[in-house]
């Protein structure tokens, strides 16, 4: 066994337990802001390729949906929430809480002119779309600004995640805008059903990368900071009981 120092166990102990409070602290501190940031932050440019079939009117039936983006930095208006709180002070929080409609709108697809398709554009919820791309509404501060200020008729690309699967949005329905450059505006190009929308929620509340990032080792860092916390409590605990 282990040689004891000159302390007496329940001393060595009791100081064991202060500096693994200290380390879980500091371990928490750094696993705080990634588990925030995993897969749930106000990140941004959501450009998709949607695979399915499409109707003369352009509404779509999905079976796939590939990320075509990546973040747009946007320090002003870009920062990351928690996956239970996907508002700031400006939105109503209760009814910002990403949860998942019990019924999606979309389009009736038409399936004596459905084919098969491939479209990539950016995402927009139903009710974003018709306020402020196609209405300019001026309900944020601005015509056409969505309530993550941001004109999407000019800037769709910089509309966040969380404006998308906020739950009063995201039962309007998504559709997929284009433009034909990049200082032109954006403007309709296709529509999801009400199947295919459901697939774009659920798409977008685990798809991609942590706020801010390309990558999702953020999340997998998680992981390692929690094995390690764990390692750690019980390698002091077992050294600690060991002294004879």
């Amino acid at each position: 066994a282990l040689k004891r120092p000159a302390v007496s166990t329940t001393d060595f102990l009791t100081l064991s337990f202060t500096m693994l409070k200290y380390a879980m602290t500091l371990m928490l501190a750094m696993l705080g802001p990634l588990g925030a940031w995993a897969a749930h932050g106000l990140d941004n440019n959501w450009t998709v390729k949607v695979i399915g079939m499409k109707d003369a009117n352009g509404c779509m039936q999905a079976t796939s949906i590939e990320d075509m983006g990546s973040n747009l930095v946007r320090p002003d208006s870009v920062s990351c929430l928690s996956a239970t709180q996907m508002c700031t002070d400006d939105y109503q929080c209760v009814e910002a809480r990403a949860l998942k409609p019990s019924t999606f709108q979309g389009c009736n697809f038409d399936a004596s002119s459905g084919v098969e398709a491939e479209v990539t554009g950016v995402l927009m919820d139903g009710l974003c779309y018709q306020n402020f791309v196609v209405d300019q509404k001026n309900y944020n501060g601005g015509a056409g600004l969505a309530p993550d200020k941001v004109h999407v008729r000019s800037e769709a690309h910089l509309h966040t995640r969380a404006c998308l699967v906020v739950s009063y949005c995201a039962r309007t329905g998504f559709y997929l805008l284009q433009r034909p450059s990049s200082n032109a505006d954006y403007s309709y190009a296709a529509q999801m059903d009400s199947q295919a929308a459901e697939k774009v929620f659920d798409f977008l509340i685990g798809a991609r990368h942590p706020c801010g990032t390309t990558t999702t080792t953020e999340m997998t860092s998680n992981a390692g900071i929690a094995s390690a916390a764990a390692l750690m409590a019980s390698a002091m605990i077992l050294v600690a009981l060991s002294w004879d």
